[in-house]
């Protein structure tokens, strides 16, 4: 440009917490219902991020915050996966005695 001004659009900031967490998740294999709950939840944290993004609020506080959101949720999804687990398929009764009381 001729007044000086670069007519380069800027790169995007990158969130590293939005990577980490797309990496963490591709770790799973979740069943068509249960993946698509999970990648709503993974939109609502890219809509939180790109919202706190607008307000002007630094990359590294978001970062930490998303994470922590996140750590937070998958702690619940893995507890809710082991208890549903348990209850199709409920823990084996061999080698345990039931006592008979008379």
């Amino acid at each position: 440009m001729q007044d000086g001004q670069s007519t380069a659009t800027p790169e995007p900031e990158r969130q590293f917490a939005l990577e980490q967490i797309r990496r963490d998740l591709a770790q799973f294999e979740l069943g068509p219902e249960l993946h698509e709950n999970v990648q709503q939840h993974y939109r609502h944290l890219e809509t939180l991020t790109a919202s706190l993004k607008t307000i002007g609020v630094d990359n590294a506080v978001i970062d930490i915050h998303v994470i922590e959101i996140f750590t937070k949720y998958k702690a619940a999804m893995l507890e809710n996966i082991e208890r549903i687990e348990l209850e199709r398929h409920p823990p084996s009764m061999i080698g345990q005695q039931q006592v008979k009381k008379d």
